[in-house]
């Protein structure tokens, strides 16, 4: 009966907490005094308010209650405390709401945490992670206090912003590293480990890192705070990294003494298919987010070396990781991993999928750029070939045979293959605010355009993906016009109408785009400074070598096609700026006779390239005119002012001869007005512009 009579009250209490949140949504009189009451305390001796004595007594209740509990106390508060902007701006600023919140979060994190990194198993039973999941529900608190920056920074709002930050940095040190994995040789892994709530949390956390540079990029004083405090998260994680030990000693037999074209480079040994690696590396992506924007306040390289030097961060790590995690990719594809099962090739998928990439992916991508941009440019793409392991590849350009099993060629192949692909995505993806010279607008331009050049799309396909990557906030009015600017609405037979890309805009097609997964680039075929060096060319080399001789091994057509592609980049480069010196050295190099022996002799091999082939080709072509053009009208120039010259000279030498007879005459008839007139006479108007020629103007 006790039971009956329990169950009846708790039904009752249910449908009274439904009818209370209809009247709050409806009377502001009414949610003001509801307020009030939960608020105080029942007896003046209890400290223990009631809203607090319904969240502790929450676990005793019906799951259908609790949800009516959480949604009338949790969603309800933090929608409407957290978003409304001038109360966020308060609470961080005069209760360090930010340090808070993340605080809150981290205690939880304690009991998840092995040699300090987030560590989660499947073993764990299923209440224990579906409290984990519960737990990350504070991080949306953060998104929603985080969502609108001020315009104006008080003492009091950038102090106590750095605190919530620098918790929030703890948060991400704690993932930097985590499930770690290493390769496999000989047997297969028996169990998948558990990779999901990594994933899981990276989503979680994308739109807050979002919010908190935009936070930081609109105040100077805070933004070369925060980028200090991640250099120094950075330099904590480099003490106890597995990198460390190789740069400490100099003299350690890790470090390696790589020579190539009489090019002495120290590279760092680390073996991605021998030694452990993560996919994990928050720190660094957001210490390189925030070195984008110094440029606006600063001078980037003055200000990261500082950093560098003053917390003894060595350059090279800031793009180290991520090249690792290209390292693996590329070695993924050759099938250098397939031992590990499911649980890597899944993590590889969701590391560049729509729902990740904006904070794995396109980061990493960021961090290779800045590495090259801070780098010395033959340093930087030798230890991108060492790190591949593609060295002996530019040694011997003409040995395209390999002793090798057929399993090992084609791995090489592969490898060589993701490289060039990894070269152009460096060179060529600079369509990035705070990269390249570009706005948000016109980035959000090129990814609909290459979006639209998989196939013709509905509206909602594109609003969905566009914001699962982040490129477009909600509401965003910039996405109608861009839209209307690109595309064409057509509606076909069912009810269903598509966006079409327009004819004029196929010219920005770019088939290796970063985005393009390997099944885009099947259907859509249905750093300027790296392409002039010697380094630079003398991997292409080998590539069209290669491709001239039908028996080579070591080759493939799609390194043909990416090699063409990067010549391309480099042609266009050429064309924007004239001291750029990339058709010269081409000529040292050779790779113009080899374009043209592949074009009038294509193998059958890479018949599917002439078409690119020929528009090389035609790049060179344009050049040589122009390039004769200027010879041609520099000889001209040259002879005119050689003749202008010998002119001036003659004149001078006979006004000399001439005052010479005149003084010989005027000491036989010294007579001035003869003098004057004979020599009037003989300098005419247009040799005195030659004679008052500065011979300065004439070489």
């Amino acid at each position: 009966m006790e039971q009956c009579r329990h169950v009846q009250q708790t039904i009752r209490i249910q449908k009274l907490l439904n009818y209370l949140q209809n009247i709050i949504e409806i009377s502001d009189g009414f949610r003001r005094i509801f307020c009030e009451c939960e608020i105080e305390c029942d007896d003046e001796l209890d400290d223990i308010t009631r809203t607090e004595k319904v969240l502790l007594s929450e676990k005793m209740l019906w799951k259908s209650a609790r949800s009516a509990l959480h949604e009338i106390f949790i969603n309800r508060l933090s929608v409407q405390l957290f978003t409304t902007h001038s109360l966020a701006k308060y609470l961080i600023s005069s209760h360090n709401a930010f340090e808070t919140i993340v605080d809150s979060f981290l205690e939880y994190c304690q009991s998840k945490l092995d040699h300090s990194k987030l560590l989660f198993s499947r073993a764990t039973n299923a209440s224990i992670q579906h409290q984990f999941r519960r737990a990350q529900s504070i991080l949306y608190d953060l998104k929603y206090l985080l969502g609108v920056a001020p315009q104006e920074y008080t003492t009091e709002l950038r102090e106590n912003f750095l605190n919530g930050f620098r918790a929030f940095l703890q948060l991400l040190t704690y993932m930097h590293g985590m499930d770690k994995v290493t390769r496999q040789v000989g047997q297969y892994v028996e169990f998948d480990p558990e990779w999901e709530t990594a994933f899981n949390l990276v989503i979680k956390i994308q739109s807050i890192i979002s919010s908190i540079l935009d936070w930081c990029t609109r105040d100077k004083e805070l933004l070369l705070d925060a980028y200090e405090a991640t250099g120094f998260a950075l330099a904590e994680i480099q003490k106890t990294s597995d990198v460390s030990h190789l740069i400490k000693d100099k003299n350690n037999s890790s470090i390696v003494k790589t020579t190539v074209n009489d090019l002495k480079i120290d590279c760092y040994v680390y073996d991605v298919a021998k030694y452990p690696i993560s996919v994990h590396i928050s720190v660094v992506r957001l210490i390189v987010a925030l070195h984008i924007y110094l440029q606006k306040y600063t001078n980037t390289a003055t200000t990261f070396n500082n950093l560098c030097e003053k917390l003894t961060i060595y350059p090279c790590f800031i793009y180290e990781e991520a090249l690792r995690i290209q390292v693996l990719c590329a070695q993924h594809v050759a099938g250098l991993w397939k031992r590990n099962g499911y649980s890597l090739s899944n993590q590889i998928y969701y590391y560049s999928n729509v729902k990740c990439r904006k904070e794995m992916y396109d980061r990493d991508i960021l961090a290779l750029q800045v590495g090259a941009s801070l780098t010395p440019s033959d340093t930087y793409l030798i230890q991108l070939m060492h790190k591949f392991n593609l060295l002996e590849w530019i040694r011997s350009p003409e040995y395209g045979h390999s002793s090798e099993t057929e399993s090992k060629i084609k791995e090489k192949v592969r490898i060589m293959e993701e490289f060039l692909h990894l070269l152009i995505i460096i060179v060529g993806e600079r369509h990035e605010p705070g990269v390249g010279k570009i706005t948000r607008e016109e980035n959000l331009t090129r990814e609909v355009i290459h979006q639209l050049c998989i196939s013709p799309m509905a509206h909602s396909e594109l609003i969905r993906g566009l914001q699962d990557c982040g490129q477009l906030e909600l509401g965003s009015g910039d996405f109608e016009a861009v839209l209307k600017e690109v595309a064409d609405f057509k509606r076909g037979n069912a009810t269903k109408g598509n966006y079409e890309l327009k004819a004029n805009r196929l010219s920005e097609y770019n088939q290796f785009y970063y985005h393009y997964s390997k099944a885009d680039q099947c259907k859509t075929s249905l750093i300027k400074g790296k392409l002039e060096l010697n380094i630079f060319l003398t991997l292409l080399k080998p590539c069209l070598y290669r491709s001239t001789d039908p028996k080579a091994q070591l080759w493939s057509q799609p390194i043909l096609n990416r090699a063409l592609h990067l010549i391309t980049l480099a042609c266009y480069e050429q064309e924007r700026e004239s001291n750029f010196e990339f058709y010269s050295k081409c000529q040292k190099f050779e790779l113009e006779k080899l374009i043209n022996q592949l074009h009038l002799n294509t193998p059958s091999k890479a018949e599917t390239c002439k078409e690119l082939l020929a528009y090389v080709i035609k790049l060179y072509n344009k050049f040589n005119e122009t390039n004769e053009q200027l010879n041609s009208s520099t000889i001209t120039t040259t002879q005119e002012t050689s003749d202008l010259t010998k002119r001036a000279q003659r004149k001078r030498k006979d006004l000399a001869a001439q005052k010479h007879e005149q003084q010989i005459s005027s000491i036989e008839s010294p007579s001035p007005g003869i003098s004057s007139q004979l020599s009037s006479s003989l300098i005419t108007p247009s040799d005195q512009q030659i004679l008052s020629t500065s011979p300065n103007t004439l070489f």
